[in-house]
């Protein structure tokens, strides 16, 4: 699967968490499964000030992704940075089904968001 970016962004738009999991966590055994996951929710969010994300709680934004651990795969390159990761399994954003069984559902659920919002 491809997403939609205008121009060519980096790789890393579409392949950044799946790297961090793929690369450091099960090829490299740099970085345990729960800093990682640690490192693309909570971590990130507080490094951006949004304060209702990067956790699961009651008040938190519905963000939640399924992942096929054995499975994820980064596949975005420098001569096509728009692939999707595989692996992902299911995703929700603000509580809409964005990815269903490794397709995406067309949902477009997002928004964007503001520092400490």
């Amino acid at each position: 699967m491809t997403g939609d970016a205008p121009g060519k962004p980096h790789p890393r738009n579409f392949g950044a968490h799946a790297r961090l999991i793929e690369r450091y966590v099960r090829a490299r055994s740099v970085v345990d499964l729960p800093t990682a996951v640690h490192k693309s929710t909570l971590a990130a969010a507080e490094r951006l000030g949004l304060i209702d994300r990067g956790r699961i709680a009651a008040g938190a934004k519905a963000d939640i992704a399924v992942l096929d651990l054995a499975a994820v795969r980064e596949r975005a390159t420098w001569a096509d940075p728009c692939r999707y990761a595989k692996g992902v399994r299911h995703v929700w954003i603000n509580g809409r089904q964005g990815v269903a069984d490794g397709r995406t559902t067309g949902a477009r659920a997002g928004r964007f968001l503001l520092r400490g919002r």
